[in-house]
């Protein structure tokens, strides 16, 4: 009704918005609709989701059918509960997370124009905010701050947020503690900040790394001799896991040969 258009199946309601809806009814066989005996004028009373409607003859049948009209203006969204998922937590030796998602990115969004990170924020225990090239340190306890917000259509905020907001990080509620963990805002913003209890994990250690048959943590030409001595059936010990660069699942000249081209600096890829 605001705009004077159709509407369609594919399409979704814009806040604020009017909209008109047609109900075209019949009366089964013996029956009719009510009338006035003295002036034959409709006497049809009609609701809409318990709201009184307009009730019109249509087409003229005016004993067996009637059209019901009503309009309806599209309200914003509540929104009471908002779950934000994909943060990595902290581990020793990488870098903060700004990649979180949400659950219902049709109302609300992550805001990407706050503090410069994807609207995503992290501190350390003392209170000083972390820059995407630092690092964790393992055990050092970290704190994330998201700035939520409404998604928009055409200038109106599609929902709002109705205080107070339950928040979850990572399926983990946000309780707020001496540990600032809070979730705040208005209608219109929410911000959550959570600490991880567990201080940042130890870094992650790979079985083994491709290529570093003799686990001495470098991968260089004896690794390449004691590959092609356990091929010749000698009595070596070597990480079969690291020999299979080609990731093949065996070990076999293969591997020896890609792993000789990567040696002499090949375009290749030791898996």
């Amino acid at each position: 009704a605001t705009k004077g258009d159709w509407m369609y199946e594919n399409e979704t309601f814009t806040p604020g918005h009017e909209y008109m809806i047609n109900v075209y009814l019949i009366t089964e066989d013996g029956y009719e609709f009510a009338y006035t005996t003295k002036d034959y004028e409709n006497a049809t009373v009609a609701t809409v989701n318990g709201n009184m409607a307009e009730v019109e003859i249509w087409s003229g049948y005016w004993a067996s059918q009637r059209e019901v009209e009503y309009t309806f203006t599209c309200e914003k969204k509540d929104v009471s509960t908002v779950m934000i998922y994909g943060l990595d937590a902290p581990r020793a030796g990488e870098h903060p997370d700004y990649t979180a998602t949400v659950a219902y990115p049709e109302l609300y969004q992550i805001d990407p124009n706050y503090a410069g990170t994807n609207g995503i924020v992290w501190y350390d225990s003392q209170g000083n905010m972390l820059f995407p090239e630092d690092t964790f340190v393992q055990g050092e306890k970290y704190r994330v701050e998201i700035k939520i917000v409404p998604v928009s259509v055409g200038g109106t905020n599609v929902c709002q947020f109705i205080q107070p907001v339950v928040a979850y990080v990572s399926n983990t509620q946000v309780v707020p503690n001496g540990d600032w963990d809070s979730v705040t805002g208005n209608a219109n913003a929410l911000y959550v900040l959570y600490t991880f209890p567990e201080g940042a994990a130890a870094p992650v250690i790979p079985a083994h790394t491709p290529g570093d048959v003799n686990n001495d943590g470098d991968i260089n030409v004896r690794d390449l001799g004691l590959l092609q001595q356990y091929l010749n059936d000698y009595d070596v010990t070597l990480n079969l896991d690291a020999a299979d660069v080609t990731g093949d699942g065996d070990v076999n000249v293969r591997d020896y040969g890609l792993l000789q081209q990567y040696l002499n600096d090949y375009d290749v890829e030791l898996k």
